[in-house]
């Protein structure tokens, strides 16, 4: 008898055993769906130029060039005349902030008789942070030089900048 209740006992042992780990439990899913990422941009406009429409010259997002032509000229300055210059207003109508960075190439008609030494010209601005839907304006100057001589008659010179902005 000792055998079977023994035996019995180790079976209701075994049960409550399977019971416990078939029974039911608790649960829960969530499924979190449509998560979207998008880049932001970086995009330039140079005195209502090469941005996004409405600008003059408007180009899409994401595109590297665009030329906006002559920004300012003058013609029949003579050596001691006042510089001539333009404010140019560079704005970063993106939706991030970025580091605007500009260069500038100067060429003269004839650098031997008229060169760098007959031009004062403004250097390119230094690179500066620029924010989201923030401008900065770079004063652009040329001026012949009073000192220039009678080898800078008719001639030019040539700045061309770039912007950029990363």
């Amino acid at each position: 008898m000792k055998k079977i209740l023994l035996s019995m006992m180790l079976l209701g042992a075994i049960s409550a055993i399977v019971l416990v780990a078939t029974g039911a439990s608790f649960s829960d899913t969530v499924t979190s769906d449509g998560n979207t990422f998008t880049a932001g941009t970086l995009y330039l406009s140079v005195d209502g130029n090469c941005g996004p429409a409405p600008d003059a010259q408007p180009r899409t997002s994401g595109a590297t060039v665009c030329s906006r032509g002559v920004s300012f000229s003058a013609s029949g300055i003579k050596p001691g005349d006042p510089a001539t210059t333009k404010a140019i207003v560079i704005k970063n109508v993106g939706s991030i902030a970025g580091s605007l960075t500009s260069t500038q190439t100067v060429s003269y008609s004839d650098s031997t008789n008229c060169g760098a030494a007959n031009w004062t010209i403004s250097s390119a601005p230094a690179v500066t942070a620029l924010a989201a839907g923030a401008s900065t304006t770079y004063n652009a100057s040329v001026q012949l030089n009073a000192a220039a001589g009678n080898g800078c008659q008719g001639q030019s010179a040539t700045v061309n900048m770039s912007f950029s902005i990363s």
